[in-house]
């Protein structure tokens, strides 16, 4: 997306927020706007490996991942909403994620649904927008 926008194929597109944040750091002329049907939630996860031999340092590195100290330094630096509710946010940050009310207004995917029609979804997009 972001080469497509810098070489102006593209003037719109369905992109995340922090993706978007990180191409207007550039100085390029771009924002994100929450469509008013609302915005789909994008996820970072990080999960411990089912049988490490290392499970108390998984579980750690998880905690620490999700501490509120951590959060405040993904949303600054990759513009990610924080994923634990006792983070608070400096505005400057705030206005750049999703944050507050604006989670609630996040769709979620139902990963069933989508998964069910998965392959005929990338048949048709390869028809049609990939031609």
């Amino acid at each position: 997306m972001t080469s497509l926008f810098q070489n102006g194929e593209a003037i719109i597109g369905v992109w995340g927020n922090g993706r978007v944040e990180t191409l207007r750091s550039t100085g390029f002329p771009v924002k994100f706007v929450y469509p008013k049907e609302g915005a789909m939630a994008l996820l970072t996860a990080a999960c411990p490996v089912v049988k490490s031999n290392v499970p108390e340092l998984a579980q750690k590195l998880v905690q620490y991942l999700a501490s509120p100290e951590i959060q405040m330094v993904f949303a600054r630096t990759q513009s990610w909403g924080p994923v634990n509710k006792t983070v608070k946010l400096p505005a400057e940050d705030a206005q750049r994620v999703v944050y507050g009310e604006a989670v609630d207004k996040l769709e979620k995917t139902d990963w069933d649904t989508v998964n069910a029609v998965r392959t005929q979804w990338n048949d048709r997009w390869n028809r049609t927008v990939e031609r």
